[in-house]
């Protein structure tokens, strides 16, 4: 298994136990949608975590093989390139 697949699975679990945890608390994960200002710190070679603890989690994570897009909910959008840095994005 990769280095990339296996960080991104370790990513993943991290973020069930948490929803698992929250669930089991009775707290339901609210997110508030990034603000503009959340958005405009976003650099290119961010790591997904890094997006993720700026913006929050995703929406809907679309896989594309050699990248993905992270897309939220008032249409804003992060691309990833195939070592899960930031390429580039669209601001809502």
């Amino acid at each position: 298994m990769s280095q990339q697949l296996e960080e991104k699975i370790i990513l993943l679990e991290k973020r069930i136990s948490t929803i698992e945890d929250q669930l089991r608390e009775g707290k339901a994960p609210i997110q508030a949608p990034p603000g503009k200002a959340s958005w405009r710190q976003l650099k290119k070679g961010m790591s997904e975590a890094e997006v993720e603890g700026l913006l929050g989690s995703p929406a809907k994570i679309e896989n594309y093989g050699s990248f993905s897009i992270w897309n939220y909910q008032k249409g804003g959008s992060v691309q990833f390139n195939e070592d899960a840095l930031v390429k580039g994005w669209f601001e809502p």
